[in-house]
């Protein structure tokens, strides 16, 4: 089920929205991805090492409308656990978010997203 946005306004698009966006869009994707992937691979070499696999962490959130989408970004976390069975911290992780509010720790993650087609 799809929640409707009760502010949207719909407009008639332009010749720019209807015939230049979506194919601007994925060529300066696709440019973008070429240029980046040298270091994107570096990224994953280091993620493979340090983390191990999986290497890409995905996850699904809600986007537009609620509509859910799959979000991959690279592994950033451990599986590690203590004696408890509790996630090892490495002092840069805080699950209780006072650290995470004042610093906005979140804003240095590099992360991208795709949405998937289906």
């Amino acid at each position: 089920m799809h929640i409707k946005n009760k502010y949207y306004i719909p407009h008639q698009k332009g010749f720019y929205e209807k015939y230049i966006k979506r194919p601007l869009d994925f060529i300066l994707s696709l440019c973008a991805i070429l240029v980046l992937s040298p270091v994107l691979l570096l990224v994953a070499i280091l993620v493979k090492i340090k983390l191990g696999s999986p290497v890409i962490f995905k996850q699904e959130r809600p986007g537009l409308y609620g509509k859910i989408f799959n979000m991959y970004k690279f592994r950033t976390m451990t599986d590690e656990k203590d004696e408890n069975g509790n996630l090892v911290q490495h002092g840069h992780e805080h699950t209780e978010g006072h650290t995470h509010e004042h610093t906005h720790a979140d804003g240095v993650t590099p992360y991208w997203c795709w949405k998937d087609a289906a």
